[in-house]
């Protein structure tokens, strides 16, 4: 992904933040600050048919976090990184763009 690329998608992400803030939808249960870096990684593991007991672990694995930091990212307790969310998608080979559901 190129800077132009990069700084698109940031965008695009900020402004689907904005609209979502104010709307009530169970896509925003289990997310306790509407995280959506949060929001977008529960979608994918739920594609994927990942159980929920195993989804912490998954994201440790993914990105090298303790369980703390897995936990409080999927619970949407700290940010997510653009990095952090690329490196998910590609551990369960999936492109960034697929992820926030913009390719």
């Amino acid at each position: 992904m190129n800077l132009h690329e990069a700084n698109t998608l940031y965008a695009w992400m900020l402004d689907q933040d904005r609209k979502m803030t104010n709307e009530t939808s169970e896509d925003w249960a289990g997310t306790a600050d509407g995280s959506l870096g949060s929001l977008f990684v529960t979608r994918l593991l739920d594609h994927l048919q990942v159980p929920r007991r195993q989804r912490i672990a998954k994201i440790e694995e993914a990105l090298g976090l303790s369980y703390q930091q897995a936990r409080r990212r999927l619970n949407g307790k700290s940010d997510w990184t653009l990095e952090e969310l690329r490196d998910v998608a590609a551990h369960f080979k999936r492109t960034l763009a697929e992820l926030v559901g913009t390719g």
